[in-house]
């Protein structure tokens, strides 16, 4: 079956172009690690479509490089696909939670180009690669405990746990 809808920007008005739409198949309440989404992108009017969805229960939810529709994890709407096509209300964008993480070396001090930093624990799976600075701008996050996993070529792993920031922050 063909699930449809639109993504707004944080103004209510205005379509949201090349969000991210992310749908999510639950099972029971729980989820199976790592969790797979079906993503499609949004088109210049903010509409998008998936195409041959199983029946079943599903979140979905959408995202761009700052903004989000999530206020947590795994928070989506909440959509339960029959044995007929479904229409959503639109999805409105929020400014979400942003980090900017600085890598460096423990040795040196300098920062390192080849830094990643991932998430423990997290909706779905991404990854983010440092500037030449050693910098990674993480943006549109929800409100949640994140688990930071930062790496860089020859060198070791560290973890870094955060508490919940507020939306719209930079930390």
């Amino acid at each position: 079956f063909v699930v449809v809808g639109s993504v707004l920007m944080p103004d209510g008005s205005s379509p949201a172009i090349d969000a991210d739409v992310h749908l999510l198949r639950r099972s029971g309440g729980s989820y199976t690690l790592p969790v797979k989404t079906r993503k499609v992108q949004t088109d210049q009017q903010g509409n998008f479509s998936f195409e041959a969805v199983a029946p079943g229960k599903y979140k979905v939810w959408a995202e761009t490089p700052r903004l989000t529709t999530l206020k947590k994890k795994l928070g989506g709407m909440n959509l339960t696909v029959g044995d007929t096509a479904v229409e959503l209300d639109p999805l409105t964008l929020h400014e979400g939670c942003n980090y900017r993480v600085k890598i460096v070396s423990a040795a040196t001090g300098k920062p390192l180009p080849s830094g990643r930093v991932w998430f423990g624990w997290t909706d779905l799976p991404r990854e983010y690669h440092a500037d030449e600075r050693g910098v990674v701008e993480i943006g549109g996050l929800g409100v949640v405990d994140w688990y930071f996993v930062v790496a860089a070529d020859e060198h070791g792993i560290q973890f870094k746990k955060i508490p919940p920031q507020s939306l719209g922050s930079t930390t």
